[in-house]
């Protein structure tokens, strides 16, 4: 039997399936993570420089190892954005296992309380009306292919104090 031209296509079609079907199938293992947050230590506070130093917990339950080459987060407080931060840091994952990721944010207090149009007082009586949320891009590397991790994460300045003193 001789090979023809539409044996090559047949072929061809059904390698790129089955490429395609792997890398969907260890995308949905990758995507089996959990993420929290570990801990949080402020290195500068002041009315014009805020700098923290912002830990979280990534779990890997899979039996994939892949590293997370690039980390961004942008931060919202009452749907208000307050402040970005980029970790370019590579973190390798190992498999069953839990990794901290580390990201340093900056920000101008003064700017943060004119966006949100409050005071440290409306804060501190009524923590738990102000609502912080954060998304997080994951670049990460799994068998040399780019892939991005989206995540969001929703918390109270209430949840943040109570984490904070425990």
């Amino acid at each position: 039997m001789k090979i023809q031209k539409k044996h090559i296509v047949a072929g061809s079609i059904a390698l790129v399936t089955l490429t395609g079907a792997f890398i969907y199938m260890q995308y949905k293992k990758l995507m089996e993570y959990t993420l929290g947050f570990k801990n949080m230590k402020g290195k500068k506070v002041s009315l014009n420089e805020g700098v923290l130093d912002v830990f979280l917990m990534f779990n890997n339950p899979s039996k994939l190892k892949f590293d997370i080459t690039e980390q961004e987060y942008k931060v919202f407080i009452n749907n208000q954005f307050v402040s970005d931060a980029v970790n370019y840091s590579t973190n390798a994952i190992e498999p069953k296992s839990s990794s901290v990721l580390g990201v340093n944010i900056k920000f101008n207090p003064s700017t943060v309380l004119k966006v949100l149009k409050m005071n440290w007082a409306d804060i501190l009586l009524s923590p738990e009306q102000s609502k912080i949320k954060i998304e997080m891009k994951f670049k990460v590397k799994l068998y040399l292919i780019p892939i991005t991790i989206p995540y969001v994460y929703e918390f109270t300045f209430k949840e943040l104090v109570q984490y904070m003193k425990s």
